[in-house]
């Protein structure tokens, strides 16, 4: 088992270079609040950006799930979730009203073999992890 402690911003550079997702409808993701990931998020030429926010509620069954809180509505991030991001990261990907869950064992799975996480917390910027290496 190895235990490995990450910073919020080093886990926001990492998600900037290495996802797929639609770099033109998602114009920015930055950290706020030390918990909380902000993401602008352009609707069309026609309307305004709207800015979503992501909080840490949990890690469970290899799984993380974060709060949305947004100015334009849970209904409108579902509907432009296939949109901006690849169809791969949608596999991984759920929303249900106000709230995200991600496999993150399933996303890992598809780019890194033989890891598993075992647990995330949360504790101000640093994200603590506890992970099986196969």
């Amino acid at each position: 088992m190895a235990y490995i402690n990450v910073s919020m911003s080093e886990v926001m550079a990492f998600v900037d270079k290495n996802m797929d997702y639609d770099r033109e409808r998602v114009r920015s993701i930055k950290l706020v609040n030390q918990n909380m990931v902000e993401i602008t998020v352009s609707i069309g030429k026609m309307f305004p950006s709207m800015k979503v926010v992501l909080s840490f509620s949990g890690f469970r069954e290899g799984k993380l799930f974060c709060s949305i809180l947004t100015n334009g509505g849970a209904r409108i991030v579902m509907g432009l979730m296939n949109e901006f991001v690849s169809k791969r990261l949608s596999d991984y990907i759920k929303l249900d009203k106000n709230s995200v869950e991600i496999d993150i064992n399933g996303l890992l799975s598809y780019n890194l073999q033989g890891i598993t996480i075992r647990d995330i917390s949360l504790t101000g910027e640093q994200i603590y992890i506890t992970a099986d290496f196969k």
